[in-house]
């Protein structure tokens, strides 16, 4: 993992949305009015990030657009962060009401979904869709046979891809399109790609997670996140993927230390080990 130092005007600026924050103590001798730096990767900051569902008890979108989802009587489980939701393969799946013109990822828009999860049977379902059943006009991810998954545009746009990794283990999975090229991630490594003109369809058949046109998923769901405006590359999905949950919140804030005001913060951090390497004040 790539650390690197940077500005939190200007990180927030990027709004990097991800809300699983940590809290580091930086001990008494620092009397901090307001404070917190962030730990940045090369990650998807650059991206919009359009949905995030963390599954935490409830299926509410944390990425601050609001776009919440629906489902009745959810049944949550221990996560690779938290709790996630799962899905029995009889239904029903979570509903956002959301279609691709809402979430920017209409026509040949460049678009990139990820998500944990943990697959308990490969019987055609997808984890999640977007889009009706018409040539090129769909994006999905769905099982189609045992430790097999189809990148589900429909018609001759799929293409298929083998992934032993996915059965009963969570797994992060990543599916993104970049105007020209689909391809599919697993574990933060190419699984499958193909050229492809891709259609999403602007307004038909909204993003549902845990169904594939009527079939169920069965297993379950973490950190689902949906972003519009680029295909995610293989650097920024390996660092989702490394970094789990270990993200952080961007704030911008302004920093007292003792009698010196009016400066910005820097924070150098691994938050995986929970070191704090070092903590940098820059005069503004």
């Amino acid at each position: 993992m790539t650390t690197k130092h940077v500005s939190l005007s200007t990180a927030f600026a990027g709004m990097l949305r991800h809300s699983k924050h940590r809290v580091l103590p930086l001990g008494s001798g620092l009397a901090i009015g307001m404070l917190l730096g962030c730990l940045i990767t090369d990650d998807a900051s650059a991206a919009s990030l359009e949905v995030e569902y963390q599954f935490d008890g409830d299926v509410l979108d944390s990425s601050g657009n609001g776009r919440d989802g629906t489902l009745a009587a959810p049944v949550f489980v221990p996560g690779v962060s938290g709790q996630a939701l799962q899905f029995n393969g009889a239904g029903p799946a979570m509903t956002t009401g959301q279609n691709a013109t809402d979430l920017g990822i209409n026509g040949s828009a460049p678009k990139s979904v990820t998500a944990w999860v943990n697959t308990q049977a490969f019987d055609g379902g997808g984890f999640f869709s977007i889009g009706p059943n018409v040539n090129s006009e769909q994006f999905s991810l769905r099982t189609v046979g045992a430790n097999q998954w189809r990148a589900q545009f429909w018609g001759s746009a799929d293409f298929d891809f083998t992934s032993v990794q996915t059965n009963s283990n969570w797994a992060h999975m990543a599916l993104v399109y970049d105007g020209s090229e689909a391809r599919a991630y697993v574990n933060g490594q190419l699984a499958g790609s193909k050229v492809v003109a891709l259609n999403t369809h602007p307004t038909n058949n909204p993003l549902v997670v845990g169904n594939w046109a009527g079939t169920n998923f069965t297993g379950t769901v973490d950190e689902f996140r949906l972003y519009s405006g680029t295909a995610l590359t293989q650097t920024q999905i390996n660092a989702e993927f490394q970094a789990g949950e270990h993200r952080a919140t961007i704030l911008d804030q302004t920093v007292n230390v003792g009698t010196q005001h009016n400066k910005t913060a820097y924070i150098d951090a691994d938050f995986n080990s929970g070191t704090l390497n070092s903590l940098l004040f820059d005069r503004v």
